[in-house]
């Protein structure tokens, strides 16, 4: 093959867009080194197609040539391999180690799970071989009648030696990868006596470490015990001592108890408050009696001033007021520290005190305005009061009697103070004491449950266990026969691979996904098996082709950004590659997950998908171009609920090759997308006519179709390239494996098949 195509990148920088450049090079000449463009992000480094990874089933192509190689090269080499045997019988058995730890209550980083599990593996190894196991091994007397022992000879240099440390030498002990398992085995030409000494290892393990566990399981046990009846006296005491909190509050619920405590003593304070402010007045009014005696002053002269406190206070209706706005805000602000901001308690109470605030200073601005603009009005305020206490015996003696009431009151306020404050330390000893009860109960149950676990795992069988003890052998382990004949093969096996990567690595064919995957850096959207329609081109002889398109539509789905009206065009580099067969399976797939579907035949020099759905061939694609029919006569209903069809129509002559880029094909693709939720477009080859380039600058995405044995590399990337060109995105590339077909386009043309075409509408036309 004279011309060849290398490919500098053809990447997607989103899933189905192409970018890149596509550089066709002669291989018969010199090949010239193309440099990426600096301003392109997605270029890469120029390789040449000659140099492209061969997978294992690109070299079994070439069966016949690796096993003539391989026969000439292993049979001369296996020839005189078979000469010499020494046996070796290996004798293995297996350890479990399972990764636990006993934990005491709480689990932490040192118990439960072991996080670095192969070092414990480890660490079980060494002590299987420590000298402290193989010294019970060998005291065992069966293994002391032993041959092995009474020999007592190193296998290297054939002098004495010590039994601990020829049996070191002898023992394989190793942990099985990624499981639980440790492999103990011995070499040895006597397999009677290896299965002695490795099932006398195997018991004296087991005995050693359960000897451990079982003193670590009692001292564990006791520190439990110990625990516990700890955690339970310390329980009962403090739950007496709870107990005696709650009957001196008489209550069990402390914090109701503290509010209505604040409450009256707030209560008692402003009680306190309001006797003191009518002891005060009271004096003001017999000083001022005794000052207009002294000073003569004219009747009815009053001050002409009056501070507004004493104003305010002499007003009963305002101190009522005054008192319950306290009241009220003093319940705010306990509450809150209770309730928080946010409870429907406290959006009460706050209402509660916007309004006796509002009534509050309502009262004020009252007086206010009474005192201002009615100064008669509190002259004879002043002169009613003078009268009502006129009496200054009577006076007097109102003082005293309220002086009283303010000492036995301020009593009580203090002793309620008291009160308040005992209550209130009990009740904070309460809380904290059941605070403690509360965690100590939570770790008593934690404890004993642990203690339960303890006495039921006591019958569980140990974390360590003998999987499979020694057995003898079959076969001897060690073969050099065995082995120089494996290396024959491979020997052999080699060359022959290499003759035959060298053949596989000469031919520009596509045979394999991966083959493409290498050739093309764009989207792979998957692979379809080879597959013939029957009949009405709804079904397919393999039952896995239905899954693999499955595979296929769900990657296009990923790539569609639209509910309707995606527009998808099938092509291939060259004639033969199958895009018909995958143009049907994927409209019946898309209307099988339940999309409606438009099926275009866009190849209009080859029109297939009237033939193969047996459906008339006109009207159809042309003509809608043509503008001689509409969207429902052209579209065809198949039997598939949801799959409709365009057939390309015939006809076609050399004045018909600008109808798909005149415009009407974008007006009609318009229309469909309204009315569709896919529009497939089955369009020609692209290298062998424009039709398919013109296309899809107008469409959503292209999807290449490349057939196994049939699609040169160079046409692949030569089609991509001009898709890139012509401003077209690639949703990516699908893999046909399937033979070539012989011919395409015109040879069918001139074959006469156009003419069973037309037979075959006549006879539809008849039927209808």
């Amino acid at each position: 093959m004279s011309n060849s195509t290398e490919h500098t990148d053809i990447s997607a920088s989103d899933p189905g867009e192409i970018a890149g450049r596509v550089t066709v090079l002669n291989h018969s000449g010199p090949k010239p080194v193309m440099k990426a463009d600096p301003f392109d992000l997605y270029a890469q480094p120029e390789v040449p197609l000659m140099v492209k990874p061969v997978s294992i089933w690109r070299l079994l192509r070439f069966k016949w040539t690796i096993l003539v190689v391989f026969l000439l090269v292993t049979i001369p080499m296996a020839a005189w391999i078979w000469t010499f045997i020494v046996p070796q019988y290996r004798v293995a058995a297996q350890i479990r180690v399972r990764p636990i730890i006993p934990r005491l209550v709480f689990k932490t980083d040192d118990n439960g799970p072991i996080p670095l599990y192969s070092s414990y593996l480890n660490t079980q190894v060494a002590m299987i071989m420590s000298p402290v196991v193989l010294q019970r091994v060998l005291d065992n007397p069966g293994v002391q009648q032993t041959k092995w022992y009474s020999e007592n000879k190193t296998p290297s240099s054939g002098k004495p030696g010590s039994h601990i440390d020829r049996l070191t030498k002898a023992l394989d002990v190793q942990p099985r990868w990624m499981t639980e398992i440790i492999d103990v085995a011995m070499m040895s030409q006597d397999a009677k006596e290896a299965e002695t000494i490795v099932n006398a290892i195997l018991d004296e393990y087991i005995a050693f470490v359960r000897e451990g566990l079982d003193q670590d399981d009692d001292m564990m046990y006791k520190k439990l015990l110990e625990e516990y009846n700890s955690l339970r006296n310390e329980i009962d005491g403090r739950e007496k001592i709870a107990a005696k909190l709650r009957k001196d509050l008489g209550t069990g619920t402390p914090e109701e108890l503290i509010t209505q405590r604040r409450v009256r003593l707030d209560t008692m304070e402003s009680q306190l408050e309001s006797i003191r402010r009518q002891i005060t007045m009271y004096q003001w009014q017999q000083k001022l009696q005794k000052t207009s005696k002294t000073t003569a002053e004219p009747a009815g002269q009053v001050p002409t001033t009056q501070p507004r406190s004493e104003r305010y206070e002499a007003d009963a209706e305002w101190r009522r007021l005054y008192l319950d706005y306290r009241n009220v805000e003093h319940q705010l602000n306990i509450q809150r520290d209770r309730l928080g901001v946010n409870h429907p308690r406290m959006i009460e109470l706050e209402k509660n005190s916007k309004l006796a605030e509002e009534l509050f200073l309502a009262r004020q601005e009252y007086l206010d305005i009474q005192y201002m603009q009615n100064a008669d009005l509190h002259v004879l305020t002043h002169q009613a009061s003078s009268t009502s206490i006129q009496d200054e015996q009577a006076l007097e003696q109102t003082i005293k009697q309220l002086k009283y009431e303010e000492n036995l009151l301020a009593s009580d306020v203090q002793k309620e103070q008291m009160n308040f404050e005992r209550a209130f330390d009990s009740a904070q000893m309460l809380g904290r004491e059941n605070d403690i009860i509360q965690y100590k109960r939570e770790l008593y149950q934690a404890v004993r449950a642990r203690l339960n676990e303890k006495e039921m795992e006591r019958n569980v069988p140990g974390s360590i266990e003998v999987l499979a003890r020694a057995q003898i052998p079959g076969e001897p382990h060690q073969n050099r026969r065995l082995f120089f004949t494996l290396v024959a093969v491979m020997a052999g096996l080699g060359m022959g691979l290499v003759t035959a990567f060298y053949r596989a690595s000469t031919t520009e064919t596509i045979h394999e996904a991966e083959e493409l995957r290498d050739v093309v850096r764009s989207p792979f959207l998957g692979q379809i098996p080879y597959n013939r329609f029957l009949g009405n081109g709804m079904e397919c002889e393999s039952p896995a082709c239905g899954e693999f398109i499955r595979i296929v539509r769900t990657a296009l789905l990923q790539r569609l950004e639209k509910d309707q009206g995606n527009s998808i065009l099938v092509t291939s580099a060259c004639c033969g590659a199958g895009k018909t067969t995958v143009s049907i399976l994927l409209a019946r797939s898309f209307t099988q997950c339940g999309k409606s579907v438009l099926l275009v035949d866009c190849d209009v020099h080859n029109p297939t998908i009237a033939i193969r759905f047996g459906i008339k061939s006109t009207p159809g694609l042309l003509s809608v171009l043509k503008e001689q029919i509409g969207d429902e006569e052209a579209i065809v209903k198949t039997n598939l609920s949801g799959l409709d069809v365009i057939p390309a129509g015939i006809g076609w002559n050399e004045n018909d090759q600008e109808l798909l880029a005149n415009g009407n094909f974008g007006i009609g693709l318009a229309r469909w997308r309204k009315k569709y939720d896919v529009i497939l477009f089955d369009g020609s080859p692209i290298l062998p006519v424009a039709d398919a380039r013109i296309i899809c600058r107008q469409i959503d995405g292209c999807v290449m179709v490349v057939q196994k044995g049939h699609c040169q590399r160079s046409d692949v990337v030569d089609a991509l390239a001009n898709i890139s060109s012509s401003g077209g995105k690639l949703f990516g590339t699908i893999f046909v494996g399937s033979r070539a077909r012989n011919i395409y386009g015109v040879d069918r043309i001139l074959s006469g098949e156009y003419q069973t075409i037309k037979q075959l509408d006549q006879k539809l036309g008849e039927d209808t």
